[in-house]
C-alpha cells in the first residue's frame, strides 16, 4: 500500500514537472528609446518638445492608464511617445516596435488610445473657430488686401489604402463652388486689370492655408501615406491637426517654434 501511494505521489510530481515545462512564460522587451537628453533629439522622434509632451502628458495622461495590473504594459508616457513617433514618423507598426522594443500590436493599441483620448478630450478644445472674429478679419486683409475674409479653405490628397465599400466615393475631387460666403479664382484668363487683380490676392491669401497644409504633414509624415481605413484615417487627421496646435501653443512666450 505504501509502495501504491509513492508511485502515485511520484506520478503526480512527474505530471506537475511536465505541465511546468511545457507552460509558456511570458518575455517582455526591453523598452527602448523613451527618454533623450538632447532636446533636438527628442523634438525629431517625437515631434515635439520635452516640455509640451509632458504638458500634455499631464492632461490626458491618467486617460491613458491601463485597467489592469499585468506586467509589461506601456505606461501613458510610453503610450504617448510610441503615438508621437507613428505619427512622426510615417514609418510601418513594425519599425516603431522594433525601435521602442515592443510589438507592433503594442504599437497598433497604443497609437489607437491616444487618437481616441485626444480626439474626444481635445480636439473641440484646440481646433475650434476663432473667437474674436474682427482681429481675423485685421490678420486675413494685412496678408494682401483682399476684404472680409474669415478663412480660407483648401485640401489635400491623403493616399489611403483601396476601401471595400464605396471605393468610388474616395476618388481626390477637389473642387469648389462659387456661393456667397466661398470666392474662388477666375478660371478663364482675366479680360482686365480688375480681374487679374482680383486673382492675385485671392492667391495670396490662399496660400495661407496652402502652407498650413504643408506645416502639418511636413510635422507628421504619417499624413502621406496612411494605410488604415477610411473612419480611422479620418480620426488620425483629426488626431495630428490637434497635436499641431497644441505643440504651437505658447511658443511665442517660451521662444521655441515647434512647427
Amino acid at each position: 500500500m505504501n509502495n501504491l501511494w509513492m508511485n502515485s505521489s511520484s506520478d503526480e510530481e512527474e505530471l506537475q514537472c511536465g505541465l511546468n515545462a511545457n507552460k509558456r512564460i511570458k518575455k517582455y522587451k526591453l523598452r527602448i528609446n523613451f527618454n533623450f537628453e538632447n532636446c533636438a533629439e527628442f523634438q525629431e522622434r517625437f515631434r515635439m518638445s520635452p516640455l509640451k509632451t509632458e504638458q500634455l502628458l499631464q492632461e490626458i495622461g491618467w486617460r491613458l492608464e491601463h485597467r489592469t495590473n499585468k506586467g509589461g504594459a506601456l505606461s501613458p508616457k510610453q503610450q504617448l511617445c510610441v503615438a508621437l513617433h507613428w505619427f512622426g514618423s510615417g514609418a510601418q507598426y513594425h519599425i516603431i516596435g522594433d525601435m521602442h522594443g515592443i510589438n507592433k500590436s503594442t504599437v497598433c493599441r497604443a497609437v489607437a488610445n491616444v487618437v481616441r483620448v485626444i480626439n474626444r478630450h481635445l480636439f473641440n478644445k484646440i481646433v475650434s473657430w476663432p473667437a474674436n472674429i474682427g482681429e481675423v478679419l485685421e490678420i486675413f486683409y494685412e496678408v494682401a488686401n483682399f476684404p472680409q475674409v474669415c478663412g480660407v479653405i483648401d485640401g489635400s490628397l491623403i493616399p489611403i489604402d483601396a476601401p471595400t465599400v464605396n471605393e468610388e466615393a474616395f476618388v481626390d475631387r477637389k473642387a469648389y463652388p462659387l456661393k456667397q460666403w466661398l470666392m474662388t479664382p477666375l478660371h478663364h484668363d482675366p479680360n482686365n486689370e480688375a480681374e487679374r487683380r482680383y486673382n492675385r490676392r485671392l492667391k495670396a491669401t490662399r496660400q495661407v492655408i496652402e502652407r498650413s497644409i504643408g506645416i502639418l504633414k511636413e510635422k507628421f509624415p504619417c499624413l502621406n501615406h496612411l494605410r488604415v481605413n477610411p473612419v480611422y484615417a479620418c480620426n488620425v487627421v483629426k488626431c495630428c491637426a490637434s497635436l499641431c496646435n497644441y505643440a504651437r501653443l505658447g511658443e511665442a512666450e517660451d521662444g521655441n517654434s515647434y512647427s
